[in-house]
């Protein structure tokens, strides 16, 4: 009974063991695409990197990293792999030696790609940045793109990558924003001239958004308003 029982336990054992090595390697052969997908994509994340350091790309090399982009998305429908292929696409579309319209196709795949990546990770401020962005350098209707910036804010409001040039624009369309989105705004204006009022002065402080900015911040915060004019005029 006992050497019964001790081989029955041996072949339950054996069977254990073989069904975790079965779920191993199917779980290898699942994981497989998406390693392959993310050890394929990384001349374009060195790509990225060399944009936003504002090296030059040739256009034989942006076509061969637009491919690799491409392939990974199609062994992984990842947010990063199309957020990266729009990067790419921008930096095509700021080409000088592009016709306009070359540009618009451009600007339209960028788009596209924006979209893609947002629809799998909408919790990334600088994606509804660049959306906002290229949807004002293709000329649509500016109440989506106030959307966007909105959205941008309230998923990250202290981005530092963005901040100014995000204040920036949404200065020069504020007359869009809601009457609800004033405490959004003027909490986005202290939150940029307490990160660099270097910065501020010479990103944001132009005439036409000073007076709005004194909107915002009248009532509340007089006292640092009073800071920002001063340092302007002394800047100036």
């Amino acid at each position: 009974m006992m050497i019964a029982s001790a081989e029955k336990s041996r072949v339950i054992k054996k069977a254990f063991a073989l069904l975790i090595l079965l779920v191993g390697i199917a779980l290898f052969f699942l994981a497989l695409p998406r390693v392959r997908a993310a050890f394929n994509y990384l001349p374009v994340d060195v790509a990225i990197e060399k944009i936003n350091n504002k090296e030059n790309l040739d256009d034989d090399k942006l076509a061969e990293l637009i491919e690799t982009a491409q392939t990974s998305l199609s062994l992984d429908d990842n947010a990063h792999y199309w957020e990266g292929l729009s990067g790419l696409f921008l930096y095509q579309a700021q080409k000088e030696d592009r016709s306009k319209e070359a540009n618009i196709n451009w600007l339209k795949q960028a788009k596209y790609s924006i979209e893609q990546s947002l629809a799998r990770s909408p919790a990334n401020a600088d994606s509804w940045y660049r959306l906002s962005v290229v949807h004002f350098l293709l000329d649509l209707p500016p109440e989506q793109m106030v959307k966007m910036l909105v959205m941008s804010i309230i998923t990250d409001p202290n981005a530092t990558g963005i901040l100014m040039q995000r204040l920036n624009l949404c200065l020069q369309f504020f007359y869009l924003f809601e009457d609800d989105d004033n405490d959004l705004l003027r909490t986005q204006v202290l939150t940029a001239w307490s990160a660099s009022s270097v910065d501020f002065l010479s990103t944001v402080a132009n005439a036409q958004n000073m007076s709005i900015i004194w909107l915002l911040l009248a009532d509340k915060d007089s006292s640092i308003l009073k800071e920002m004019v001063e340092a302007l005029e002394k800047n100036n």
